[in-house]
């Protein structure tokens, strides 16, 4: 990635340093997305709110990118990337703003949909703006830079995040992120090439919906990401009821941050050569973790263990689902778009549904069983489209019509 890139009249800066700009602002925008997960019983408490409502914060957000992925994508496609990206970025800045000075949980609701419009844009052109910055052999290595910032979310900043809003107020993980949002617009606007959109403006979402697979993937990817965050969003709550205490829920969160950093390692290696089995065993380790989860409750020490696991299982899924979208269909601001539908439809319906179990009077452990069995449902999803879906073997990617800088 040493090599700039010369699409969009050239570039004003080395490739390597772009890709890292945009690396740090996916981990900005996956801290920005998660955190109200980190500080939900104290966000809940300040908001005078049960923690089941203010969890669906979470769910706003993620709704708002599941409905609006694709046509803000369509919409913005023939927008210059890089001024697309300073843009959300801004965005995301005013969120977190709204964030912290928010006073209810209805003004908190508001500032969520401004992130979720910010996100929406941002993790479904990220990939393909990143790809025509480096030679087409370089592209698998450069995504998987990306989506470091992904684990680095949760390695460091989710965790730092939470750890700052139990020693001071859950307000001021927001107030960083608004201040990081802002400087990474200033950057990008000027580090980023000026480069157009990766694919022509005549893509046709059903055409994209009917290539072999993508509807696959997006089932998988939506079932896989319901499971996850029934469980994930109420993380916190989890582990307070396993006998953590309140400032051992950041190091605790760290710990998985890790465990999803190892997990990526594993994805990188594994996406290219031997997809099919990379993504079975994640799906295999993330159901048996989260079913350790539920039965660890009694214990701190088997919590931690069963977290660990279930960071590592979930550190890839990311790569091995988008780069089964890539290869399924060569639009690929679309294929990404209709990716990141799904995630969110997944984040945002396991808020709903964890919501729904707390609320009926249920207690936070049983959300894992029910969590492990929809990440199961997506694991039969994933073993039965060995075709075209999630082939044992990665064929190489295909491109659509002028993808390659010129």
């Amino acid at each position: 990635m040493n090599s700039p890139s010369t699409a969009g009249g050239g570039p004003r800066h080395p490739t390597r340093v772009q890709i890292g700009l945009l690396a740090a602002a996916v981990f900005m925008a996956v801290t920005t997305e998660l955190m109200p997960a980190g500080v939900l019983p104290w966000l809940s408490a300040d908001l005078g709110v049960e923690n089941e409502r203010a969890g669906l914060l979470v769910t706003a957000y993620a709704f708002v990118v599941a409905a609006t992925a694709v046509p803000l994508t369509t919409a913005t496609m023939r927008w210059p990337r890089r001024r697309l990206i300073v843009t959300v970025l801004l965005g995301y800045a005013v969120s977190n703003v709204l964030m912290a000075i928010a006073g209810s949980l209805v003004v908190a609701g508001a500032a969520r949909v401004v992130g979720g419009l910010s996100h929406a844009v941002l993790f479904s052109i990220v990939t393909a703006y990143a790809a025509r910055l480096v030679r087409p052999d370089l592209v698998g290595r450069t995504v998987a830079v990306l989506w470091l910032g992904t684990a680095l979310a949760l390695l460091a900043g989710l965790p730092a995040g939470t750890s700052l809003g139990a020693a001071t107020s859950w307000r001021w993980p927001f107030v960083v992120l608004a201040v990081l949002g802002v400087a990474l617009a200033a950057c990008a606007g000027t580090l980023l090439a000026p480069v157009e959109s990766s694919e022509p403006g005549t893509t046709s979402l059903s055409g994209v919906v009917r290539s072999p697979g993508v509807a696959r993937v997006a089932i998988a990817t939506g079932l896989v990401m319901l499971g996850n965050f029934t469980a994930y969003t109420y993380v916190a709550t989890l582990l307070l009821s396993a006998g953590f205490s309140k400032d051992a829920v950041g190091p605790g969160l760290l710990a998985h941050g890790l465990a999803g950093l190892a997990g990526l390692w594993w994805s990188a290696r594994l996406a290219d050569r031997r997809p099919r089995l990379g993504l079975t065993i994640s799906l295999a380790l993330l159901v048996c973790s989260l079913l350790g989860l539920a039965l660890a409750q009694d214990s701190a020490a088997a919590t931690v263990v069963a977290l660990v696991g279930w960071g590592a299982a979930y550190g890839g899924l990311a790569t091995f689902f988008n780069a089964a979208a890539l290869r399924a269909t060569p639009a690929r601001d679309t294929a990404t778009a209709l990716i990141n539908v799904a995630f969110n439809l997944g984040i945002g319906g396991g808020a709903v549904l964890g919501s729904l179990v707390i609320g009926a009077g249920g207690r936070a452990p049983a959300l894992a069983p029910l969590a492990a069995g929809l990440v199961a449902v997506g694991l039969l999803v994933v073993l039965a489209g060995r075709r075209h879906a999630f082939p044992s073997g990665a064929a190489p990617e295909r491109e659509a019509p002028g993808q390659h800088p010129s």
